[in-house]
């Protein structure tokens, strides 16, 4: 079983040095955590505050979007290739070579990021007209926040292989601590000077916030490992780049479809854009929250499990997060969908944010709360056929997947819009990815599918199923002005009827067992292990 003490020592081996206490690390790792996500946020409700939504937003949105797109496209080899490649390189040969070699990713990345930089000063209009649907005379109107695309890719391919450096290094705190440094910056500056630049200044923070955090990073790689930027070599990179192309080819369609969805929700119509961004952000906060957490603790001992090949533990740790996560998520996006109005007046409907826009974000994140729920087998998949090594099996069937939801998407957008996106994506997550990942568990690990885990998603199916009816008679019927209280009332009954409805129908309810199970203290076990 895993100990609560155990947790630590995981978190504190691949998080932070080895001098950092067990306890204060972990401690230190959720607030980092909180608070790096809360920045994020917050920053988001400022623009909303002084801003609202207006075409400015939309090419400031659009830029971030797609300079994160390609960002997260290349930084992608950072911890799939470069940084196991170094500690390999580490551990059987010298720390000089992984130095050199790290660094030699750190010229292609440089190389990559100045060609990017060049070709948008050159005509960022240009490029931008042809990269997204956003009219000419705004893209014109708006020329600072197009041109600060290049500093950004810049440095943010510069940033995150350096964090991925340091977080090899065990100086995962001081990584996600210059990581607030964006945020910080773009909020502070907008608040003291949104009068005088408007929208400018906020992606003008970015910018230096990525400097700042640069900087600390670069001098902590100088100062405590004594590094060597010049110290280059490209020797043994052919087998390596083989590994990335195999690796960017299987992240290719979701990199397409992302991007195709940026393209078209650009031009259709003045805000949409931003109000699809806004109601991302919010339902970003249950999957920062409740799915990376809880996956972040169940699946170090789901991938321990895996390299012992045992496959009974496996089963059971399966069954646990299943039941787990679902109980959660479910009535978390039960909420979301019944109280999106209410959730988007708390947090959006004030400063220059209007009545207009309120009802387009609650449109959105109606849709895209019913997309919660299907994150966790897509995460369980994906961690699966990791642990046990079927990258090359399941990126085949998986990739197809994704090519058949990127054309869904497309002919969705086409002929039904914003509608039509959201029923494509909803139809491809719901049911052509759950079947192929079961398809490819029947097909490689049959020993790990589990008639535990469909009785308990038949009960969910239906405890929530007769959930609804109440909870929307309760939410049109009783009328509260404040709508802060009216989410937690709706909160608390989702809850309690869903969960009463679980143990009906299961005679009793596993999930206090599972959390006991994991947080629990395993005195025998650790003597085992």
């Amino acid at each position: 079983m895993l100990s609560q003490k155990r947790v630590l020592q995981v978190i504190v081996l691949y998080a932070f040095n080895k001098q950092v206490n067990n306890r204060k690390a972990a401690v230190i790792s959720t607030g980092v955590n909180i608070f790096s996500k809360g920045i994020a946020f917050f920053n988001t409700l400022v623009i909303s505050f002084f801003f609202g939504v207006q075409n400015a937003t939309d090419v400031y949105f659009t830029v971030i979007g797609l300079t994160a797109l390609f960002c997260t496209f290349v930084n992608n080899l950072d911890y799939f290739i470069i940084i196991p490649e170094a500690i390999r390189l580490r551990q059987q040969k010298d720390e000089s070579q992984s130095r050199a070699f790290v660094n030699s990713f750190f010229s292609i990345y440089l190389v990559i990021g100045a060609i990017f930089t060049l070709i948008i000063f050159l005509n960022p209009v240009f490029i931008f007209q042809n990269f997204s649907k956003i009219p000419q005379e705004n893209l014109s109107s708006h020329k600072l926040l197009l041109l600060a695309a290049g500093p950004i890719v810049f440095l943010q391919l510069i940033n995150g292989l350096l964090s991925a450096t340091l977080s090899s290094y065990r100086f995962f705190i001081l990584s996600s601590i210059t990581s607030l440094a964006n945020g910080l910056c773009a909020i502070f500056l907008t608040i003291a000077l949104h009068h005088d630049l408007g929208i400018n200044i906020t992606i003008l923070g970015i910018v230096i916030g990525y400097m700042v955090s640069n900087s600390i990073l670069i001098y902590v790689l100088k100062s405590k490992l004594n590094w060597k930027f010049s110290e280059i070599s490209f020797q043994g990179h052919k087998r390596i780049w083989k590994s990335i192309f195999y690796i960017q080819m299987n992240v290719l369609p979701v990199f397409i479809r992302s991007y195709v969805v940026v393209y078209f929700m650009s031009g259709m119509g003045e805000s949409l854009i931003t109000c699809l961004t806004y109601a991302q952000n919010i339902v970003i906060i249950p999957e920062a929250f409740v799915l990376s957490q809880l996956f972040n603790v169940l699946g170090i001992r789901l991938s321990e499990f895996a390299a012992k090949q045992d496959i009974a533990r496996t089963k059971d740790m399966n069954y646990r997060i299943i039941s787990i996560l679902f109980t959660l998520m479910i009535p978390i996006t039960a909420v979301l969908m019944i109280c999106n109005t209410d959730i988007v007046k708390v947090l959006f409907f004030r400063g220059n944010f209007s009545m207009e826009n309120a009802q387009l974000v609650s449109y959105c994140l109606f849709y895209l709360a019913l997309l919660l729920p299907t994150r966790i087998p897509d995460i369980l998949f994906v961690k699966l056929f990791s642990s046990y090594m079927l990258h090359r099996y399941s990126s085949v069937l998986l990739s197809f997947c994704h090519i058949l939801i990127t054309l869904g998407v497309i002919v969705g957008i086409r002929y039904y819009g914003l509608y039509g996106y959201f029923i494509a994506i909803l139809l491809g997550y719901y049911f052509l990815m759950p079947l192929t990942g079961l398809l490819i568990l029947k097909k490689k690990l049959p020993q790990l599918l589990d008639i535990r885990i469909a009785k308990f998603l038949l009960a969910c199916l239906i405890a929530i199923a007769a959930c609804i009816p109440v909870l929307y008679l309760l939410n049109k019927n009783i009328v509260i002005d404040n709508s802060a209280i009216h989410i937690l009332l709706q909160t608390a009954v989702t809850f309690v009827l869903f969960i009463s409805m679980l143990i009906l129908l299961r005679q009793k309810t596993e999930l206090y067992n599972h959390v006991r199970w994991v947080f629990n203290r395993q005195i025998h076990e650790q003597k085992a292990d």
